[in-house]
């Protein structure tokens, strides 16, 4: 077993992370993967956790900067950093968990613009989170490709970040 991780980002997501995903169509997919021993020594929700939920100023600072860019620019109505936790096992920083497997969770955001499903599954040293995009409205189209740039830096650096913070 290496003790080093590989993370890496991709459009094509692969059919055992996709299964996991409900909509009927999406209008954008793509998935960041990590490749480490420690994979399956957590549970998803506690991966997503360790990747949002960090105390250090770095992390705080992509996470508040990603939650304001999904408030502003998608409509997203999601809770900021350090927000109000009062039903901390059906949503992550305002993404309700909506359903969950013991090596995956699919976790969902919708406004008026489009809707967002993000599904991490866990295991055999391979650690994946895939971005499920819908457009509700013509306007999505334009406004999500510029966002998916920040989305797809922000996703590396949290994916990089929880993979280190497992070690």
């Amino acid at each position: 077993m290496s003790s080093t991780s590989t993370v890496a980002w991709q459009r094509n997501v692969p059919a055992a992370v996709r299964r996991h995903d409900s909509f009927d169509h999406h209008d954008y997919a793509d998935v960041f993967t990590a490749i480490t021993p420690a994979a399956s020594q957590r549970s998803p929700e506690e991966w997503v956790r360790l990747m949002l939920d960090d105390p250090s100023l770095g992390v705080r600072a992509v996470v508040l900067i990603a939650a304001v860019a999904q408030r502003l620019f998608l409509g997203f109505p999601l809770e900021a950093p350090g927000g109000q936790r009062h039903q901390p096992h059906s949503s992550i920083f305002g993404w309700r968990i909506t359903a969950r497997g013991h090596d995956w969770i699919r976790l969902e955001a919708a406004s008026r613009l489009m809707s967002g499903h993000l599904v991490l599954q866990c295991g055999d040293e391979r650690l994946s989170l895939a971005t499920f995009v819908r457009y509700e409205r013509r306007l999505a189209r334009l406004i999500w490709p510029p966002v998916s740039l920040l989305h797809r830096q922000v996703g590396l650096f949290l994916m990089r970040h929880a993979v280190r913070a497992a070690a």
